[in-house]
């Protein structure tokens, strides 16, 4: 807790804590809560303890199941550079990328990365043919951002079964390029439902006229 505000929700631990009040206990279930919680990227530990409690009933036992969970590094920020090849034709680009992984308390996480590079790229009009050097021709670059929510917004997290641990990820991005012949700007927006199916299976649905909407710009010189 920090101060009167917990540093999580207590609805996001519920939806991956699979012991529940008045069943019966089954070890599998400590897996796939330690697997959920480990799943949402806050905590950097995450520690189960077992509790017998008291009971009347010789022939039922009771327990209390405590988790002990160490909060992760909340905010990051860092720089990537690549270098690239095609065909021979070489590149280089970068990125910063600032990644917050609980910025509701609620499990979300909202990336924003802004990116660029310079590229090489074969000359569709060339009147020296003699140039067979091709120099960095093309750059390119634009900001992203991403924000991914427990549960399939807009409705609650609650409305699937909390095994097919559903989010919803929700991103906008810019790119602009310019090369020799043109210039070109991209925005884009995207809406996607994911979840697990089963253990191996990850089903995802875009919204029909809703799950990617992208505007293009050329002009042309």
């Amino acid at each position: 807790y920090n101060g009167n505000k917990p540093w999580i929700k207590p609805d996001v631990l519920e939806l991956n804590n699979y012991f529940e009040v008045g069943e019966r206990y089954r070890d599998y279930y400590t897996a796939r809560s330690l697997r959920g919680l480990s799943q949402l990227d806050v905590f950097s530990s995450i520690k189960p303890i077992f509790k017998e409690v008291d009971s009347q009933d010789l022939n039922h036992y009771l327990i209390d199941v405590h988790y002990i969970c160490t909060p992760s590094k909340k905010q990051s920020l860092a720089f990537d550079t690549r270098f690239t090849t095609t065909s021979g034709l070489m590149g280089v680009n970068g990125s910063i990328n600032y990644v917050n992984k609980n910025i509701f308390r609620g499990a979300e996480k909202l990336t924003v990365s802004i990116g660029g590079g310079f590229e090489t790229q074969t000359l569709v009009f060339n009147d020296n043919d003699e140039n067979t050097s091709f120099p960095f021709n093309t750059l390119e670059f634009g900001p992203n951002v991403q924000l991914e929510i427990l549960g399939l917004t807009p409705f609650p997290p609650a409305a699937l079964s909390k095994r097919h641990r559903a989010r919803t990820v929700i991103s906008v991005g810019y790119n602009y390029e310019t090369r020799s012949i043109f210039e070109r700007q991209v925005f884009q927006l995207n809406y996607l439902w994911k979840f697990f199916v089963n253990k191996t299976q990850i089903f995802q649905l875009g919204l029909p006229g809703v799950s990617v909407i992208k505007l293009v710009n050329i002009k042309k010189n």
